[in-house]
């Protein structure tokens, strides 16, 4: 299980794509942060023995030590999600430290300047190859 915090924004799982059995979940804990003492270690205590990332960067990734530091104060492996608002989860980072693209949950067109993404699942307001 991988569990991540972010601000609001829909809840979505998907197979891990390294095929170790593992299932990738981007959870909203948005709430978690802002529970009271006895109720924040409750919900840690309950996401004990779980993959969960710190909070997010933008544009951004930890640096070692920020890793680090969050993975010995949670005791747990610390990894990266490539989201976007648009498209939700575009890729995800392996545990041999590489990335892969969320291949179920967008399409992806790489060209020599730029990539255009096309997320499948949004049925209430479809993007047909998003780009900047």
């Amino acid at each position: 299980m991988h569990l991540t915090l972010h601000v609001p924004g829909p809840s979505q799982a998907m197979e891990a794509l390294w095929g170790d059995g593992r299932t990738l979940t981007k959870w909203n804990l948005a709430r978690v942060w802002q529970c009271s003492g006895p109720e924040f270690r409750r919900a840690v205590r309950w996401l004990d023995g779980k993959v969960l990332t710190g909070k997010p960067t933008v544009l951004d990734l930890l640096d070692a030590r920020a890793r680090a530091t969050v993975g010995v104060g949670l005791h747990c492996p610390v990894s990266s999600l490539c989201t976007l608002a648009e498209v939700g989860i575009a890729g995800s980072e392996c545990p041999d430290g590489g990335y892969h693209l969320e291949t179920e949950s967008v399409h992806a067109e790489i060209g020599d300047d730029e990539v255009v993404l096309t997320p499948p699942a949004n049925r209430a307001m479809p993007l047909l190859r998003c780009s900047d």
